[in-house]
């Protein structure tokens, strides 16, 4: 049931990516770990900005809301999955996408909307895919015109087009 939620908001984010343009962004860390104090830089994906702020795959949401300040857009809806809100906030670069349990916010996803936010590889929007190997390695699978990378319960997801990176989304595995 999860991977379904994820194959939908992954669907709806890649819309998302192709009708944004925005500036900015944070510096977000997400990782494998439920612990997000500190990590092994094998279980850290991560992309570089302003702040510096931590999130695990399905972490609660909370703290980063508040650090992460005023979004550009907020959107919630029934969640067809979970009692209660599926919620998405838009800030400048990217987006983060929750699903509920008890009344509490998780990540499920962040997508990032512009080329003005980076892994902490360096790979941002508009690089090539000989860059995302070169950065990441070989372990990766490919899933149609993408190439995918997974560490713990993170799967990093680099969309391609004639060579290009034309989207990166972290999801919640």
């Amino acid at each position: 049931m999860k991977k379904s939620i994820a194959v939908i908001a992954s669907a709806l984010a890649l819309l998302l990516i192709l009708a944004s343009c925005s500036g900015g962004g944070g510096n977000i860390v997400l990782t494998d770990d439920e612990d997000s104090g500190t990590h092994d830089s094998g279980e850290v994906f991560s992309f570089s900005g302003g702040t510096n702020i931590s999130l695990a795959p399905h972490d609660n949401l909370e703290s980063f809301i508040k650090a992460a300040g005023e979004p550009l857009s907020y959107e919630e809806s029934n969640s067809c999955a979970y009692l209660g809100l599926d919620k998405v906030w838009t800030y400048s670069g990217y987006t983060i996408y929750s699903y509920p349990v008890d009344g509490v916010d998780y990540l499920l996803q962040l997508v990032f909307t512009d080329d003005s936010v980076k892994t902490s590889e360096g790979i941002s929007i508009g690089a090539t895919e000989a860059e995302v190997k070169a950065a990441y390695g070989d372990g990766f699978e490919t899933v149609g015109n993408a190439i995918c990378y997974t560490r713990g319960d993170t799967v990093l997801q680099f969309g391609l087009k004639d060579g290009r990176v034309t989207s990166i989304v972290y999801n919640a595995a």
